[in-house]
């Protein structure tokens, strides 16, 4: 996929590509909704996520084209999820590690550069040197 945001106009895999997304998508079904949920709830394992998985493993058999319905919509599904837990997790590893070391770094006065700060320059910003064209010629 060579765009940034997918849509449902954005081209299909080959046929083997959605007949492994057919049976990889069944097989969770199978496993989120028949067997982890039920048990995790202490409930009856249900019927119907086997038999939406098997009807969904025929059409990957049979005509997986026809998994097109499937495949974009959980594709944009998981473009959005993606691009929000990114943000999310980076958002917290920012706050539980970034930001802890900067109160500390300030606490115990440590400077991670380990450059001396003179307040009376207000920068650190350094004046250039002209370099001369030789200087250029062999750069390594």
């Amino acid at each position: 996929m060579n765009s940034t945001k997918p849509s449902l106009s954005m081209p299909l895999p080959e046929l083997p590509e959605l007949r492994k997304f057919g049976f990889i998508f069944a097989g969770m079904i199978v496993l989120i909704f028949g067997l982890l949920l039920p048990w995790l709830f202490g409930h009856g394992f249900p019927l119907w996520p086997w038999v939406v998985a098997a009807v969904i493993v025929l059409i990957a058999t049979f005509l997986p084209a026809q998994l097109k319905w499937i495949y974009r919509p959980w594709m944009i599904i998981g473009f959005y999820l993606g691009a929000f837990n990114t943000k999310l997790i980076l958002s917290i590893l920012y706050f539980l590690i970034i930001t802890p070391m900067g109160f500390m770094f300030r606490l115990l006065s440590k400077n991670a550069i380990n450059r001396p700060r003179n307040k009376a320059d207000g920068s650190y910003w350094k004046k250039s040197k002209k370099q001369q064209p030789e200087n250029l010629e062999n750069t390594y």
